[in-house]
């Protein structure tokens, strides 16, 4: 009886010393998330604020939260439309004060987040983890690099313009000509190559050309070498790569998977495509990189039952799957 006692009362000390440990884990994760961004204030010849690092803010945040904060803290005020959602004055703790339609008809303020302008208000754009926000007074609009698009077939209400715009501004994706992107324009395998190959800083090339279909001084040659030297492209049975082939939905997972990869990103994430009533027609050989995308909101269902894996990528879709993946 004394042995049994001795042995519960050793079970219960045991249980007692783990509880700080296990209340410990619990309250970190009950603490909220937080975010650190970067802010800048200038106009078009002088730097107001320099870089200044905001920290501990909530998950969530948005711009506009950061701008009142960082004025305030510096002593700046502003006037705002509160209908228009944007900045229509900034005054200096010395008193100089910059407005709207100072420098001409075509001047104000913007504001951009890692170097692209957003297409909503302050108030609205919420801010990631390591984000970089710049508000800036420009003399002419309309000369701002990615301030607009020079496509006629992109308007400012098309469901992909954003994104579309967040690659030109980056210079991944141009347009088919000068003033047409293409947005329904299926994207072919060579064309990702490419993409990914500028996103990587084009570097030297200096492997062999494995495909028999892949010409030595071709737009894309360099790119799909290069893509395949760093196993993030790979060909067909018959050595080929097939460069104009309509890229589809489950090769560009594997080949974003990969490139990922390449880059050190972490590609362990994971869904449940069981959802999707065509998940079965996914490729084993794509199985990993297609749960990989969905997990990231790379690559989500074109409603909500069809991923279509088998179907081809447009220019516009993978605009949009590239800019969530700069994003994130």
């Amino acid at each position: 009886m004394k042995k049994r006692f001795l042995s519960l009362l050793l079970v219960l000390v045991l249980i007692m010393s783990l509880m700080p440990a296990a209340l410990a884990v619990n309250a970190d994760d009950a603490q909220p998330k937080t975010i650190s961004v970067t802010f800048r204030l200038h106009t078009d010849t002088d730097e107001w604020i320099a870089p200044t690092e905001v920290s501990d803010l909530p998950e969530g945040t948005s711009v506009f939260t950061v701008f009142q904060k960082v004025l305030a803290d510096k002593g700046y005020t502003y006037e705002y439309h509160e209908q228009y959602c944007y900045v229509q004055a900034i005054t200096a703790p010395d008193g100089t004060r910059l407005a709207e339609f100072g420098k001409g008809k075509n001047s104000g303020w913007l504001f951009r987040v890692n170097n692209d302008f957003a297409d909503v208000g302050m108030n609205d754009f919420v801010l990631m983890d390591g984000d970089e926000i710049e508000v800036l007074y420009t003399a002419d609009y309309k000369k701002e690099p990615g301030m607009s698009l020079p496509y006629t077939d992109v308007s400012w209400d098309h469901w992909a313009y954003t994104a579309i715009k967040r690659m030109y501004t980056r210079g991944l994706m141009v347009g088919v000509n000068e003033t047409t992107f293409a947005p329904s324009q299926e994207l072919s395998r060579a064309m990702l190559a490419v993409i990914l190959y500028a996103r990587a800083g084009q570097p030297a090339v200096e492997a062999a050309n494995p495909f028999t279909d892949v010409p030595a001084d071709s737009w894309y040659t360099d790119a799909v070498v290069w893509a395949a030297e760093n196993g993030i492209v790979s060909g067909f049975g018959d050595g080929t790569f097939r460069p104009n082939d309509a890229l589809t939905r489950a090769q560009a997972a594997v080949m974003l998977c990969a490139f990922a990869a390449f880059t050190q990103d972490d590609v362990t994430a994971r869904a449940d495509l069981s959802a999707y009533s065509d998940a079965g027609q996914i490729p084993s050989w794509a199985m990993d990189a297609m749960q990989w995308a969905n997990a990231r909101q790379l690559i989500i269902g074109r409603d909500s039952a069809h991923l279509a894996p088998a179907a081809a990528t447009t220019r516009a879709e993978m605009a949009t799957i590239l800019s969530a993946y700069i994003r994130k």
